[in-house]
């Protein structure tokens, strides 16, 4: 037994143990002095037994923490904690006052409500720690101390709870982490989509009209890589109470920000848009007839009737001379009296197209009634009726004979009309053939773009010619 009891355990002086896993072993007389280094062990769970160690880590609470890895309200001022693996501590309500952190890796680590007042924390790892109502006073930190996804809601300047940051409200996840170097005693705002102006400008006004006794003014305007912007107001006076003025401030500028941005998001869709249909109406506008496009520029100059000119063919009946004879050479006939004489010239037969079929006879005659007209609007509805028979008759133009049929029918309902627009008969005709017509026309893939982009200038054009004639389809 006597041997046992003093025999010596492992011997590690001078040996270089950096990063070591002990965790949860038992250590029995092990020697670690001398200059054994012992930078970022695992001790987690571990059980010494009369070891020695170096005199950097001969403190027995300190030892405690790294073992037990719980240290919640226990007191390690001036302590030296260099080089420690402490990830995962419980660190809450614990006093690190002027204790020596540089070095120590507190990644996850609970840090609620703890005394960090002037300690060092050169080249920390505090990544995903938890330093919600910590206080860091004057504590001191490099560019290589470390703060990725730091959790933290708020943090106090001062000792016993005091010159809180942000003076109201949380931090949103990344702001600690953005604003850790940068804390001051000054009155802060931070604008994580940029400044509003607008709403900043309100927001301020209020603020120095209720606080003026507070002698604020402009300290600095920091700009983030991510659009954010730091304001600092200065303090002058030093009883003012920063927490009351914070949240008067965000209280305003929040809600009248996102009031700001909705409208400006409308107005960005309204724009976007006005400049699609803009670039749908250049489109329109160079592929449109010009006789199509004059109309549909003109629309607004059709809406008052107009007197006929005396020797107008429209003057009076339309239909009054009924002996007029009308020349259809491109049919091979004449059609004497129109509307109450004998019609024959086509092929031998009444009006209704040669081999009995096609009607584009009589529309022939309606557009030549139209075309010989001296009133300008019949010969501007003769136009049109005159391009949708071309695109109608075209051998390509992917219509059967049959709907070929229809919408020549329907042109000369329209045509007829034009020609005689006092005529009760013809006007409801005229309405359904002139509503008929997409219809038909859409019917075929080889015109669907002729019935998109020319159907509704022409029907918009057909209406209004007949309301300078006061009739209204």
């Amino acid at each position: 037994m006597k041997t046992i009891r003093n025999a010596t355990g492992t011997t590690f002086s001078q040996a270089d143990l950096d990063y070591a896993n002990f965790s949860h072993a038992i250590v029995f007389k092990t020697d670690f002095s001398g200059k054994t280094t012992l930078d970022w062990v695992n001790w987690t769970g571990v059980k010494f037994f009369r070891c020695s160690f170096p005199r950097n880590f001969e403190d027995a609470s300190v030892i405690s923490l790294c073992t037990d890895r719980d240290g919640r309200g226990q007191d390690y001022r001036n302590g030296s904690l260099t080089n420690l693996d402490l990830r995962g501590v419980n660190l809450t309500d614990v006093v690190l006052a002027s204790a020596n952190l540089n070095g120590a890796n507190l990644h996850h680590a609970n840090l609620v409500n703890a005394d960090l007042s002037n300690a060092q924390v050169l080249r920390t790892n505090f990544s995903e720690a938890n330093l919600t109502g910590a206080c860091i006073q004057n504590w001191g930190i490099n560019s290589d101390t470390q703060f990725t996804n730091v959790r933290c809601d708020y943090i106090y300047l001062e000792t016993a709870q005091r010159e809180r940051k942000p003076a109201s409200g949380s931090f949103q996840p990344g702001d600690f982490e953005r604003l850790a170097h940068q804390f001051t005693k000054t009155l802060d705002f931070l604008f994580r989509n940029g400044i509003q102006p607008e709403a900043f400008d309100v927001a301020l006004r209020d603020l120095l009209e209720k606080h003026g006794s507070a002698g604020l003014t402009f300290d600095s305007l920091q700009n983030f890589e991510n659009g954010a912007q730091l304001l600092r107001i200065n303090v002058a006076n030093p009883d003012a109470d920063k927490t009351p003025m914070h949240r008067q401030f965000t209280n305003i500028y929040a809600p009248l920000e996102k009031q700001l941005a909705a409208k400006q998001e409308k107005i960005n869709i309204l724009e976007q848009e006005k400049s699609h249909l803009e670039g749908k109406l250049a489109v329109y506008s160079e592929q449109v007839p010009s006789m199509w496009r004059f109309l549909f520029n003109q629309t607004e100059q059709f809406s008052r009737p107009t007197l006929h000119a005396p020797n107008s063919h429209f003057s009076g009946d339309p239909m009054a001379d009924k002996g007029n004879k009308v020349e259809i050479g491109s049919i091979g006939g004449d059609a004497s009296g129109i509307s109450g004489g004998d019609n024959s010239g086509v092929a031998g037969k009444n009006i209704t197209g040669a081999a009995g079929r096609d009607i584009s006879g009589t529309l022939e005659i309606a557009l030549d009634q139209l075309s010989d007209s001296q009133d300008p609007q019949a010969l501007k509805l003769a136009e049109l009726l005159k391009q949708v028979k071309t695109a109608i008759e075209k051998s390509d133009s992917g219509l059967s004979e049959a709907d070929q049929q229809k919408a020549l029918k329907h042109l000369e309902t329209i045509g007829k009309l034009g020609a005689d627009p006092k005529n009760p008969d013809l006007l409801e005709k005229a309405g359904d053939a002139l509503d008929a017509l997409p219809t038909i026309i859409q019917r075929s893939n080889t015109l669907a773009e002729f019935a998109e982009r020319y159907l509704p200038t022409f029907t918009a054009g057909v209406k209004a010619i007949f309301s300078v004639w006061g009739v209204a389809l």
